[in-house]
């Protein structure tokens, strides 16, 4: 069986303390189980208006029997649906030929690359939004299949069905789920896309579906217009200095390792997936940073790092190799990136001959930090200090890095550059200085500040 979990929103903020708790100090993790979401008790029609077993399957873990006609087809089980004309052989003679095996190769071949057009790798399969339709089909949709494809001589009222179909799932996505109506418009857009990739077809026959336009602009008026974005603020140099000496002042390598992480993500304004592993994803040596990314030099009397990281922007197409070098600075007078790394290869040794597979930023497991690991780590250090963690995140220590480096002085074209943002990233990178870079490390670790109107607060940083 193929288990679609049905959780909830988001982890609770105390719970992501626990867990960057238990990440860095195991012996001081809280006790107890954590509470699993369960199923929520949506608006559901009753069983004998389903098609048979369609509302059960709301109250299993699985998705299997979705698929329709009892093929126990779901999203991740890494096959089609058995639909007309979707099987890209249909047509095709299947002897036992060395021919037909050829094709069969192809056939894995083109589902593999599309599954790779897709953020996740896997076809879009894993996204919340494409788990939470396979579960509202499941329940609400006559037939209680997920694949929604409209033969091209289906009639204007099955098209306006299907559209219906799809507005329900926006509503129930706002109403149910407690989401925006802006956060449930970019769920049905996920769908849709997905549905595309996957079965050729959008949903509703691809037809405009002005009603739903209409709902979700009605769903955003009841709510007194759009909600304001989530407020993300960035951890301060002195604020993070602190915390680590109270939580992570010990000896140990698993300690080595969460103070250098932090503090290279913090001076070297490194994304969440470039300093840990996304999730969903597994570390490979090809894409995450190794020991044999990291070298030392000195210039200009002081101690420096250079880093090879693979840009790792949400959205962005995908760049073979580690094509960016951050440099880090040492001797900041509240962080120093360059010893934190000098103490993790001491503390964390490893044979050289292993550095280009080892992760450089590793749990006691040997295993890459995780984004959500990271996340977790930065909420419980907030909570160390008395801050309210539901502001802070993986992603606070690139804000906090670039709030920083503005509060010390450094120009917005160098902080551009080194944070690696924007579309015109080239023309910008054209006109970095490598005294420019060179300043920007030594200020970033050496500034403190305080928040006033108008700092970033968002995550688009």
């Amino acid at each position: 069986m193929v288990v679609c979990a049905y959780e909830g929103k988001a982890r609770q903020p105390v719970e992501e303390a626990e867990a960057g708790v238990a990440a860095v100090c195991p012996r001081i993790a809280r006790e107890g189980e954590r509470g699993s979401s369960g199923v929520p008790r949506s608006r559901r029609r009753t069983a004998a208006a389903r098609s048979g077993g369609a509302a059960a399957a709301l109250g299993n873990d699985g998705v299997d029997g979705m698929g329709g006609r009892g093929d126990g087809v779901s999203p991740h089980s890494g096959r089609a649906p058995k639909l007309s004309g979707a099987s890209a052989c249909a047509g095709r003679g299947r002897g036992p030929t060395a021919a037909n095996a050829r094709w069969d190769v192809l056939d894995a071949k083109i589902k593999s690359y599309i599954d790779l057009s897709y953020n996740d790798k896997a076809g879009g399969d894993r996204s919340t939004a494409v788990q939470h339709w396979v579960r509202f089909c499941g329940v609400m949709a006559v037939d209680g299949m997920w694949a929604r494809p409209l033969a091209a001589n289906a009639s204007r009222e099955e098209a306006l069905a299907e559209e219906f179909l799809v507005m329900q799932y926006a509503c129930f996505i706002v109403e149910e789920r407690g989401c925006s109506p802006a956060t449930a418009e970019k769920y049905v857009s996920t769908v849709q896309g997905w549905h595309a990739r996957r079965f050729g077809c959008k949903l509703a026959g691809g037809m405009r579906m002005w009603r739903l336009k209409a709902l979700l602009k009605g769903m955003e008026a009841a709510q007194g217009g759009k909600r304001p974005k989530k407020k993300r603020l960035g951890v301060k140099p002195r604020q993070l200095a602190t915390a680590m000496a109270r939580c992570l002042g010990g000896l140990s390598a698993l300690e080595a390792n969460w103070r250098a992480a932090l503090e290279t993500g913090f001076c070297g304004l490194l994304r969440g997936a470039e300093l840990g592993t996304a999730t969903g994803e597994s570390w490979v040596p090809a894409t995450g940073m190794t020991r044999e990314d990291v070298s030392f030099r000195w210039r200009g009397g002081r101690e420096e790092a250079v880093l090879n990281v693979r840009p790792r922007k949400k959205g962005a197409r995908t760049v073979q190799g580690k094509s960016v070098e951050v440099l880090l600075v040492g001797g900041g007078r509240f962080l120093d990136p360059v010893r934190a790394l000098r103490r993790l290869l001491a503390e964390d040794p490893m044979p050289r001959e292993r550095w280009a597979t080892t992760p450089l930023f590793r749990d006691e497991c040997g295993a890459a930090f995780s984004t959500a690991k990271v996340r977790g780590v930065v909420k419980w250090l907030v909570d160390m200090e008395g801050g309210d963690s539901r502001l802070y995140g993986a992603h606070s220590l690139r804000i906090g890095g670039a709030t920083a480096a503005l509060a010390a002085g450094v120009p917005a074209l160098v902080i551009k550059a080194m944070g690696r943002w924007g579309s015109d990233i080239y023309e910008v990178y054209t006109q970095l200085s490598d005294a420019a870079a060179r300043s920007f490390g030594s200020k970033v670790a050496n500034v403190d500040y305080d928040y006033v109107e108008g700092a970033y607060y968002s995550e688009e940083l």
